[in-house]
């Protein structure tokens, strides 16, 4: 039987070789009683099965994986256990190459290009042949760092550390680590929006660039469906086919690469909007026989040139190109919707939620700040106002007074006069069963 006995300051488990007969200790590291105690209670399990010929309790086998090195060493010099097998050091170049590989199959092209990318850089700076247990929390707020010295934007460090935590997950979830050193506070892997580079683009500017593409739909369909549709550009406009859209409703149903492996986001149904009509119907018609792709020819085929492109034309339209040419053109269409219908309405519209909204496309147009400038009043008039209101007389201003815009609704739609609800008598209103009426309201 194992037992425990004081060896100076420290303890031993002292127990009977069952080979020899001769009394043998295993001398512990530092440790409480109580602790020792459990290390005599496993000692003895492991003598008792060397007696049997059996293979120790599973409580006896989980204990030894997880002890340290020192204690286990101890153990295998008094012939208990075997050796632990040392596993292959798992370098950080081979995993990441391997991974990647894994990933073809299920992971879009621009997906596996990323990941390139950002195993480019954890190589840049580990290593191919540095072990990826060896890298801590401190290495990998140093990579950050190193990033952010070279220049880097604060998204695209962002992107690279999420990435790298992918590679140190999917090493966990193999068992060939134990943690992930990209997992700490002072690593944010978040893309935040920059509004910086976010800019609306007016109505006005567009039709520059529209009208120097006459001669091209395709590049004007492009331009159409970002702009007035709010596709993503270029996967969302490329998944667009003819039979996408229902011209006898006016709606278009617009497939999602971006969310398809989301089952209730993978597709979205949008108005075909007015402006986009005629360009949609132009390239409709232009289109080659047999085609089902709004998009098809060599646009289609060389759609990685697009940003280029489309800058040289806005650059022929006499105008300097802007930043995030596309998801500019989204963006500002979000504004404009914004303006005339419920957020849940346009959000739907353009696939993504209300926080992805705000963090990432709204922008306030010049056009807001100078209609606030033209109608600024004071404080007292508001509340003024806003109490008349309550009992508001039937909108007397003609038709012919309002200027032109307030006519026409933004997709083109003429709008109604002012339709301020009447104060009104409601009939009154008898309970069943009952004869006396509920005195008259007034709404």
């Amino acid at each position: 039987m194992a037992s425990v006995a004081k060896d100076g300051k420290s303890k031993r488990v002292q127990f009977i070789d069952p080979e020899s007969g001769c009394r043998r200790g295993i001398s512990l590291p530092r440790c409480s009683a109580r602790d020792a105690e459990t290390i005599a209670g496993h000692v003895e399990e492991l003598i008792s099965a060397k007696i049997r010929g059996r293979a120790a309790s599973p409580a006896t086998a989980a204990w030894l994986t997880d002890i340290g090195n020192t204690l286990y060493e101890r153990i295998v010099k008094i012939g208990l256990v075997e050796p632990r097998h040392k596993a292959p050091t798992t370098t950080l170049g081979q995993f990441t190459s391997d991974y990647i590989d894994s990933r073809r199959s299920d992971a879009k092209p621009r997906t596996i290009i990323n990941l390139s990318v950002s195993r480019r850089e954890l190589v840049r700076f580990f290593g191919e042949d540095r072990a990826m247990g060896e890298i801590t929390s401190g290495h990998a707020i140093e990579f950050r760092s190193a990033m952010l010295g070279r220049g880097l934007a604060d998204n695209t460090v962002r992107r690279h550390l999420g990435r790298a935590r992918q590679f140190f997950a999917a090493a966990i979830d193999k068992g060939l680590i134990q943690k992930n050193p990209f997992f700490h506070k002072q690593i944010k892997v978040a893309v935040r929006g920059n509004p910086e580079r976010r800019h609306f683009i007016s109505r006005e500017v567009i039709d520059r660039v529209l009208a120097v593409c006459e001669d091209d739909p395709q590049w004007q369909t492009i331009i159409g469906l970002g702009r007035y549709a709010g596709l993503r550009t270029p996967s969302e406009t490329l998944a667009l086919k003819w039979s996408d859209i229902d011209w006898a409703n006016n709606l278009i149903t617009v497939h999602c690469p971006k969310l398809e492996r989301l089952e209730r986001h993978a597709t979205r149904t949008i108005p075909l909007f007015a402006e986009l009509q005629p360009i949609l119907l132009r390239a409709h018609a232009e289109s080659p026989e047999g085609n089902d792709f709004v998009i098809h020819g060599r646009l289609r085929k060389g759609c990685g040139n697009w940003r280029t492109q489309f800058e040289r034309l806005i650059r022929r339209s006499g105008q300097e190109p802007w930043g995030c040419p596309f998801q500019n053109l989204r963006s500002s269409r979000e504004v404009e919707l914004s303006e005339v219908f419920p957020w849940f309405t346009v959000c739907t519209w353009m696939g993504h939620s209300r926080e992805v909204a705000a963090e990432h496309y709204m922008s306030v147009p010049a056009e807001h700040i100078a209609r606030a400038v033209a109608g600024v009043i004071a404080p007292s008039q508001i509340r003024a106002e806003s109490v008349q209101s309550v009992h508001a007389e039937p909108c007397k201003t003609s038709q012919d007074q309002r200027s032109e815009d307030d006519k026409t609704a933004f997709c083109g739609q003429k709008t109604r006069g002012c339709d301020t609800l009447r104060t009104q008598d409601i009939a009154p209103y008898t309970p069943k069963g009952s004869r006396t009426p509920v005195s008259r309201m007034r709404t």
